[in-house]
């Protein structure tokens, strides 16, 4: 993570974000261009009474396409020793469509950056039609990359663009322009001046390309095993994808979970920061849906365990729907469970419907060992440790596993991890 991105990230923890609310039927910004001052935008000031660090926004009699009846905002902000971090943002929240695809845009002269600072839009999504109450996903996008030395545009105004897919639940969309600075101990002291203008919020119609990862973990397990998931966003196709990554948990109904938003420019891939996702969920584990503006997106975990001087562990793509299992059971295979290996198997339901789930325990000849029926709520998710002992045969050299559900529609992930009882190495074993 580079300086600049980890004091954005403290910034903008502190910054207290207010909107208000519009009237516009579709969900358009209010005076967009700043035509002859910022209302109805709301500006949000950190510190709000500066004293060695300063923030302000205001109108300024410049605008991007060379108006003479229009102009921008002018944004400042400055983080020195005795008050490290500083922000200046206009704010403005609006309706949305659940499910669309949201897009914000603004230009900026950047006039100085210095250090770790920086000109940025973003946008979060509310429940409640005023943004009041819980942030449900967001994301945002830098006008210009870290520069250690002083920096500018050039003269150039930057068109600077984020997007999200709006969640089911949102009703409104907070939208915010602005600056940050976060003095360093490295970098030292940080300053950003520039001018935004031409603020642009559209939606547009989505339907979501969709694929389930059964499982993710920041937990410890048997024998003195720490497993962390990171996670691989890459876009194949040749346009800017949307991505979320909605936290579902375990052992319960995924629906309301957490989503986290990024945009993955066309041909890049992205690595979404595996610290923010271990802190916000310690000694938790459970399933995560993958939602994209592109069928072209590609997503990967890795969970891994220190052993040594290196690491163990296991790589498992996200399951399209071919994956899945239904009426037609897949198959999982081998399975082991005796001195040298035990074996972990996991469940998880990709619908919004809750299904029952059966798993089938085989020997190497055929002969079938036991079996276990699980409910599954709307997109949970549950692990069988053990699973040869939980279906019936504390030894197994060698077998394999049916999965299967019989709830009419209904659709089932599932994959196994073979784990060696030295090394915790697992192996992963995907349905076919």
């Amino acid at each position: 993570m580079s300086a600049f991105a980890a004091a954005r990230r403290y910034v903008l923890l502190s910054v207290s974000l207010l909107c208000v609310p519009t009237a516009s039927a579709q969900g358009l910004l209010q005076n967009p261009g700043f035509g002859s001052d910022l209302t109805p935008w709301q500006v949000s000031l950190y510190p709000p009474n500066p004293s060695a660090a300063s923030a302000s926004a205001s109108w300024f009699a410049t605008d991007a396409s060379g108006a003479m009846q229009s102009g921008g905002v002018h944004l400042h902000a400055k983080a020195v020793f005795d008050a490290d971090h500083a922000s200046a943002w206009i704010r403005q929240c609006a309706s949305v469509t659940p499910g669309s695809l949201t897009t914000l845009s603004a230009r900026f002269l950047i006039i100085r950056q210095v250090a770790a600072a920086g000109a940025s839009v973003d946008i979060g999504f509310y429940a409640n039609s005023d943004c009041s109450g819980p942030l449900l996903a967001s994301t945002s996008a830098e006008a210009l990359p870290f520069h250690a030395s002083p920096t500018d545009s050039g003269g150039r105004w930057l068109l600077t663009e984020t997007m999200a897919l709006t969640p089911a639940e949102a009703r409104a969309v907070r939208v915010g322009i602005g600056v940050q600075a976060a003095r360093t101990r490295f970098y030292g002291d940080a300053e950003i001046e520039a001018i935004a203008d031409d603020a642009v919020l559209a939606a547009s119609p989505a339907t979501p390309a969709r694929w389930l990862l059964p499982s993710a973990a920041w937990l410890h397990g048997a024998n003195g095993s720490h497993w962390t998931t990171a996670f691989t966003i890459a876009n194949a196709g040749s346009e800017d994808a949307a991505v979320t990554l909605k936290w579902l948990g375990h052992e319960q109904d995924g629906r309301g979970g957490r989503e986290f938003a990024y945009v993955v420019p066309a041909g890049h891939s992205v690595a979404p920061g595996t610290a923010d996702w271990e802190a916000l969920f310690p000694e938790e584990w459970g399933a995560v849906l993958v939602s994209s503006s592109s069928p072209a997106v590609v997503v990967q975990s890795e969970t891994a365990s220190w052993f040594g001087a290196g690491t163990v562990g296991q790589s498992l793509p996200a399951f399209a729907p071919s994956d899945f299992a239904s009426a037609a059971a897949k198959t999982l295979a081998p399975i082991r469970e005796n001195g040298s290996y035990r074996t972990n198997l996991v469940l998880a339901n990709p619908t919004d419907a809750t299904i029952l789930a059966v798993a089938r325990l085989y020997s190497a000849d055929g002969i079938l060992i036991g079996s276990r029926e699980v409910s599954l709520p709307p997109l949970g998710m549950t692990q069988i440790s053990r699973v040869a002992a939980a279906l019936g045969s504390p030894y197994l050299e060698l077998g394999r596993i049916s999965v299967s559900t019989p709830t009419p529609g209904g659709l089932l992930a599932a994959y196994a991890s073979v784990i060696d009882n030295v090394s915790n190495d697992p192996r992963t074993i995907l349905p076919r």
